[in-house]
């Protein structure tokens, strides 16, 4: 006699097999460009604040990192997005001087 443990795992398995089979696995999206090494340290700083001990110290320490945080993505996505408009208003300038 099977364990309740196997038969459960057997049917899990079949509905996964049977969903992915019908859906297609699912795609892991990708982090923005803007989103870089130097945001990922300091994402890592804003965590490590609070973690160590929980006082109201720290606390504020990590309000503040957050703060700061949320400034320098802010900055970095802001910087992307006025490269990426200038891009495409060349490329609309560029294409109206070659229908004219």
């Amino acid at each position: 006699m099977e364990d309740i443990n196997d038969i459960w795992n057997k049917i899990q398995k079949g509905i996964n097999e049977a969903a992915r089979r019908k859906m297609g696995k699912e795609e892991i999206p990708q982090r923005s460009s803007w989103f870089d090494e130097e945001c990922l340290e300091d994402k890592k700083k804003v965590y490590n604040t609070v973690i160590n001990r929980n006082t109201r110290q720290n606390k504020q320490e990590h309000k503040d990192a957050k703060d700061a945080h949320k400034i320098l993505c802010r900055h970095k996505k802001r910087v992307l997005s006025k490269s990426q408009f200038d891009q495409m208003e060349i490329a609309y300038k560029q294409r109206n001087c070659i229908k004219n």
